[in-house]
């Protein structure tokens, strides 16, 4: 039996922060059913509908890491890259927003990361 997507993510992310303005723990979560989008995360963030979402892509994603970070960033990006239809959204019109990596996984299920970020 394979590990699932999600339980790799949970290993890969062991002792990792997502660096911004502030550095936050990266946390794997799974999503409720439906397709990729601003909707979606909105739902799962718990904001309103207005909220502002900006998408992304897991490129951009890994721009931030810093150099020093990139190689244990490295285990992180090949179980990421399993994911179908892979997005980032960014949620929130404060400084400090929610972010999301969202895919499907083999079986269909939407498996993804949340964190933090301050930009300001």
């Amino acid at each position: 039996m394979t590990k699932s997507v999600f339980d790799e993510l949970t290993q890969a992310t062991k002792g990792l922060l997502y660096i911004s303005e502030t550095d936050a723990e990266l946390t794997p979560i799974t999503f409720a059913a439906g397709a990729i989008d601003a909707k979606l995360v909105r739902k799962v963030a718990g904001v309103k509908a207005s909220t502002r979402v900006e998408e992304s892509s897991l490129d951009e994603f890994f721009r931030v890491v810093p150099a020093e970070d990139k190689a244990k960033f490295a285990k992180l990006a090949v179980v990421l890259k399993r994911l179908d239809g892979i997005k980032v959204f960014k949620v929130g019109d404060e400084p400090e927003k929610q972010l999301f990596v969202v895919g499907k996984d083999e079986e269909g299920a939407l498996v993804g990361l949340h964190t933090i970020v301050v930009e300001t």
